[in-house]
């Protein structure tokens, strides 16, 4: 297990757990999240590919929308 700092709380997680598959774990839809790991915006075709270190940040920003 590695700790990551998500939006400010901490969480544990599986060492291969990918944004991808934390993103599910949050119920949260990849196409409606923007994501910053250690102040780097990662672009959603690399959700999948992006791995976590301990002691990582990472913010999430969900989108929503409206009129």
């Amino acid at each position: 297990m590695i700790t990551l700092t998500v939006n400010g709380s901490d969480r544990q997680v599986a060492r291969d757990t990918d944004l991808a598959e934390l993103l599910t774990l949050l119920s949260l839809s990849p196409s409606l999240v923007v994501a910053e790991l250690n102040g780097v915006l990662v672009a959603r075709e690399k959700f999948a590919e992006t791995l976590f270190n301990n002691g990582d940040r990472l913010e999430l920003v969900t989108v929503v929308g409206g009129g």
